[in-house]
């Protein structure tokens, strides 16, 4: 007959987790974010709506359980959200307290030899110290304590992972297999509704033969477990099937998302930092997990007691490693994640923390019953102090953690997310306007503001002004204030430049904002943004004006009382604002970077009106918010040079080595830190746009070096020649003129003769003088013959002409002299195309395809050859390389299509023919092919 349960151990297993999960449960109430954070944003748009224009994807479960919150008041729906993570929170804790509980501390012989319990838990008065230092240290932790009071979604992935741990430590105890079912469910659930615990699948599966031993493998079990985990899994099929049709797409595309969404965090996830962490939680429950025979090691009394020693030593570091995590140490989940949560990691630190506190309060704090030997005084001391730092342990750690995390977490849940988007929202006129913005951050702020409320605004993510089914979303929602595209097709893609047409339209029946500092785009030619505090109203070039008009005296008054009033209460905190900003309050820091941004962009605005004083503190204040900007950095220093006539105290070629590390663009600079205002930087910037094919942001650039360095004869050059790009020959005259007038560029231009001769001849041909334009550049050439520049200007004329006989003699030239340029080898494959010369326009291509493998032109016009030539196999290698190489572009997919025309496989003909009018011009000739092709592919004439 079995003997009861003892009360303490009654205690620690039964009532201990409810009072865990009550306390808890009050604590994350009582320190519950006012509104949403950073981090809760995305999820929390989905599950409200603001951002309807975008799918769900991921997190199946937590859209089914929250889905009940919409039903609730608008004023209380946030609050809900945030209360249903604190009891997820409450609830894993309380599982936690459990799971502790249930750990066997008959591992090794020392242990077995204090226990008089079969089943192997901790029966002694004390044994509740190990689940409840394990909680506090995972449920004051900082990620745990912010996720389980902002509704981020990680709290209820990480309840569904302790919940299948759970289960497997029931199972343990009473070998019961409804606990094998109840796992095999959690974990279905779990890996459809997190990526991280599909990531743990072989460490779960391992956990699972390991408890049920060679059981595991009866067929019938096994069934049982795959039916209970499939229905989890059932889960995936949600969010596809509550997709809105109006998104365009069907229920397979949407379960391909949501599995390739899924696929690709895992793929991408940092392995590295992952192993390494696994290696300091995995690792010690893979140990703690055998149950070492008596035999192990040495049998005699110094091999024992090496071996007992070495088991204490293991253990003892575990317990201070997993405790060190908890504070965040370089080494550390919150360190190690690049902004991911890893609760995961935490929960199993925990875990490790309560079995080594079991481990030690069983060791040092009971004596062995029939031991040999009585420990020395000097081992009974040793042992009282090992129970002394646990007992310690158990006050000082959750202090600690509370002084060192609660400052962070009241910033982290405190007002500022909701100030920043107050701000954002009040720069908007209040009879209604269009607000459009890169970042979807700023425009779910902006929703969230409104939420409850009828917002007078359209919100535009302009990343999606290029699908048609966006529009027609836009028509629904706004019926009579956004047209409707008509019969477009969803699938139709908007050009950038129709894009920015219609943008410039609506500045002139609404006002148009952006949410944000500008960053490069094609609406930004005919748009120029006009500051107005954080955000910026986009108004329509004038017919004479190039470049963005200078600030009026009353705009500049206006930012300076923006920036002195100090909307983000900087002045209210101490500099730096956080000691170390990847551990600590990472919503504070992310609106302080956004606000840095944006005070370095009205700085740069205000130096270049001329105003450096009011300059000076817009930079200083963007660098105090942000110690990191660089580019604010930059400018400040600068606009100190410009105030005193000494040198700029800053490096620019070092900071641009910084700023342009691995994985950043000058797009992401500009949009992580404003714009610069520094020569270097912006000739840069100026020719970035121009290859980019923003002449007008590259004119502005290169025109502010002018000011900026009128001695900078290569700017002055650059922007004569950004000026033919834009089609303005006699801006581009008079550019040149202004040049060659300043005596401090006369040397600098002397050499540049033939850039200055080739410059002239392209005004002439933009004025339609094309013979004199020719003949000016043939003159040029007898002056310098193997300038490569000039020989490209003087094969566009041809090439425009139609003479292609007269542009691939000068094509030659250029070969000669650069036998592996680029440019001349696929101009020279395109001409003879064009003289239906296929097999010899293969040689230069060939060659330059060998030079440079992903060259989209080279593999483009060597398909239309190869097409001429009806190798159709050739050319569809060429066109799908093309593809991959510029998925963006039609004329791959309308290649593939053509060949599965003539192959009449009518299937795939219309597969690449859709594919291709999704980005194809409406006007381009091939575009209309293609409609006639799907027309008859239809049944249709």
């Amino acid at each position: 007959m079995e003997n009861p349960p003892s009360a303490p151990r009654n205690f620690a297993l039964s009532l201990l987790p409810w009072i865990v999960a009550a306390g808890a449960l009050i604590l994350y109430l009582a320190s519950l974010a006012s509104w949403v954070t950073l981090p809760a944003l995305g999820l929390t748009a989905q599950v409200l709506g603001w951002d309807w224009w975008n799918p769900k994807i991921g997190r199946p479960l937590y859209h089914l359980l929250t889905f009940p919150v919409k039903a609730l008041p608008a004023g209380s729906q946030l609050f809900a959200l945030n209360a249903f993570a604190a009891l997820c929170s409450a609830l894993t804790l309380s599982l936690l307290a459990r799971s502790v509980a249930l750990l066997p501390q008959d591992r090794t012989r020392d242990q077995r030899a204090r226990l008089n319990d079969e089943t192997g838990l901790l029966a002694i008065p004390a044994n509740w110290l190990p689940p409840l230092l394990a909680v506090l240290a995972c449920g004051l932790q900082l990620s745990f304590w912010e996720h389980a009071t902002a509704a981020t979604g990680e709290a209820l992935d990480l309840l569904l992972f302790a919940a299948s741990i759970w289960c497997l430590m029931e199972f343990r105890q009473g070998r019961d297999d409804k606990w094998l079912a109840r796992f095999a469910l959690a974990c279905g659930l779990g890996f459809a509704n997190n990526w991280a615990m599909t990531g743990f699948a072989p460490f779960l599966l391992a956990a699972l033969v390991w408890v049920k031993g060679f059981e595991f493998f009866n067929l019938r079990f096994l069934g049982r477990l795959a039916a209970w985990g499939g229905a989890g899994l059932l889960l995936y099929l949600f969010n596809p099937l509550a997709a809105s049709p109006e998104l365009g797409f069907g229920f397979g595309d949407w379960l391909n998302a949501e599995l390739g969404a899924q696929k690709n965090n895992l793929l991408f996830n940092p392995k590295g930092r992952v192993l390494l962490l696994s290696f300091a939680t995995l690792l010690p429950l893979a140990l703690i997990g055998v149950r070492w025979s008596s035999g192990f090691g040495d049998v005699s009394a110094a091999g024992s007691f090496l071996s007992n020693m070495l088991f204490r030593l293991m253990h003892a570091i575990f317990l201070a490693g997993c405790v060190f995590m908890t504070l965040d140490p370089a080494f550390s989940p919150r360190a190690l994640g690049e902004g991911r949560a890893m609760l995961l990691f935490y929960y199993l630190g925990a875990l490790v923390i309560g079995y080594c506190a079991g481990y030690f309060l069983l060791l040092c704090g009971k004596e062995e019953e029939k031991a040999w030997q009585k420990p020395s005084p000097l081992g009974k001391a040793l042992n009282f102090a090992c129970v002394g730092i646990l007992w310690l342990g158990l006050v000082a750690l959750p202090a600690w953690l509370v002084m060192k995390n609660l400052p962070s977490l009241r910033a982290q849940n405190g007002p500022a997310v909701r100030e920043f988007a107050t701000h954002l929202a009040k720069g908007l006129p209040g009879q209604g306007a269009l607000a459009l913005s890169e970042q979807p951050t700023h425009l779910l702020l902006v929703a969230a503001h409104f939420h409850g409320q009828q917002s007078p605004h359209i919100l535009l993510d302009s990343r999606m002004l290029q699908l048609t089914r966006y529009h027609r979303q836009l028509a629904r929602r706004h019926a009579g204030r956004w047209p409707d595209p008509g019969a477009t097709p969803d699938t139709q893609v908007i050009p950038p430049i129709a894009i920015a047409s219609f943008l410039g339209m609506q500045t002139r029946s609404n006002h148009v904002f952006l949410l944000h500092p500008p960053v490069p785009a094609m609406y930004l030619e005919n748009l120029w943004a006009e500051p107005s505090g954080p955000i910026s109203e986009l108004r329509l070039y004038s017919t004479n004006e190039i470049v963005p008009p200078q600030l009026s005296t009353a705009s500049q008054a206006a930012i300076f009382d923006w920036i002195k009033s100090d909307p983000m209460r900087h002045g209210d905190r101490p500099l730096p604002l956080h000691s170390n900003s990847e551990i600590s309050a990472p919503d504070a820091q992310v609106l302080d970077n956004l606000y840095s941004a944006v005070v370095n962009r009205l700085g740069v605005q205000s130096q270049r009106s001329g105003n450096l004083t009011n300059a000076d503190r817009a930079f200083s204040s963007a660098v105090q918010a942000n110690r990191s900007n660089l580019v604010a950095v930059l400018n400040r220093d600068f606009n100190e040079s410009l105030r005193t006539g000494k040198p700029s105290a800053s490096d620019p070629a070092k900071i641009a080595q910084e700023l342009l590390g691995p994985g950043q663009t000058w797009g992401t600079v500009l949009a992580k830190h404003g714009p610069p205002d520094e020569p270097n930087f912006c000739f840069a910037l100026g020719q970035l746009f121009r290859q980019g094919g923003l002449p007008r942001q590259a004119i502005i650039q290169f025109t502010r070096v002018t000011e900026l360095a009128p001695s900078n004869h290569a700017a002055h050059l650059a922007l004569a020649d950004t000026f033919i790009a834009l089609g303005q020959p006699d801006r581009s005259k008079a550019a040149l003129d202004a040049a060659r007038a300043r005596p401090e560029l006369r040397a600098g231009l002397a050499t540049s003769e033939a850039a200055l001769l080739r410059l002239d001849a392209l005004q002439l041909s933009q004025k339609n003088k094309k013979a004199e334009a020719e003949q000016a550049l043939i003159d040029a050439l007898k002056k310098f013959p193997a300038d490569l520049p000039l020989l490209d200007s003087l094969t566009e004329i041809y090439l425009l002409s139609g003479r292609f006989t007269n542009a691939l003699a000068v094509t030659e030239t250029q070969l000669n002299v650069a036998p592996t340029s680029p440019r001349a080898l696929v101009n020279k494959g395109g001409i003879l195309i064009q003289m239906k010369q296929f097999e010899a326009a293969l040689v230069p291509l060939n060659k330059l395809v060998e030079l440079q493998p992903n060259h989209p032109g080279a593999h483009l016009n060597r398909a239309m050859a190869l097409m001429n030539l009806t190798r159709l196999d050739d050319a569809a290698k060429d066109y799908r390389k093309l593809i991959e190489l510029a998925p963006a572009t039609h004329n791959g997919h309308f290649g593939l299509g053509e060949i599965a025309w003539q192959r009449k496989q009518t299937g795939d003909a219309k597969k690449h023919y859709e594919a291709g009018l999704k980005h194809a011009p409406a006007d381009a000739p091939e575009t209309k092919v293609a409609q006639q092709r799907l027309k008859e592919l239809s049944g249709g004439k």
